[in-house]
């Protein structure tokens, strides 16, 4: 009797280590595994969320994580990434003295290794702007001091890290928290 019980005993060990394990494994699997390094939101303690940086009429402030998506859209209106969509949000500010569009061309992700990313096509943003009712900031001019929160995408090879916006002739850059 006295070894049937030890049986049991070592066997409920046994199955109960083997039920810890797998899910350890489980856990590993679904924090870190697949998916997680190339989509879901960025690192907030890493992010630059609130800092603002500037050059020559304009302004732009990163207000919230960036978030990393495959496909853009809803319905029959979706857009796959090449690699993988990078969402910012930001407020742009005018502070010029004219009404003015802020170019594309003034705008990029850079990756740790020094790439540059210029913005998506406006259907992308429009994509995934509209179902959410965002005013898209590349495809209409501000005037002279006025602002606007909205969104910018990027579309980056997935294994890009260590992502910063930046805005052509401004000193410094907004870290994404990628």
């Amino acid at each position: 009797m006295v070894g049937i019980r030890h049986r049991l005993s070592t066997a409920g060990r046994v199955a109960l280590t083997v039920l810890v394990l797998l899910l350890c494994v489980a856990s590993l699997v679904g924090c870190s595994g697949g998916q997680a390094s190339t989509s879901g939101k960025a690192s907030a303690d890493k992010a630059t969320i609130g800092k603002t940086i500037s050059a020559r009429d304009w302004e732009v402030t990163l207000t919230g994580v960036s978030e990393k998506i495959k496909v853009v859209g809803q319905g029959d209106i979706t857009y796959q990434a090449k690699g993988i969509y990078v969402i910012v949000p930001l407020k742009v500010k005018n502070v010029g003295s004219d009404m003015q569009l802020l170019a594309a061309s003034d705008i990029a992700l850079m990756d740790a290794q020094g790439n540059e990313f210029q913005p998506t096509q406006s259907a992308v943003q429009v994509a995934y702007g509209l179902p959410r009712g965002m005013e898209i900031i590349m495809d209409s001019p501000l005037g002279a001091g006025a602002t606007r929160e909205s969104i910018i995408i990027f579309d980056v090879p997935a294994s890009a890290k260590g992502l910063q916006l930046a805005l052509k002739g401004a000193q410094d850059r907004l870290d994404l928290g990628f």
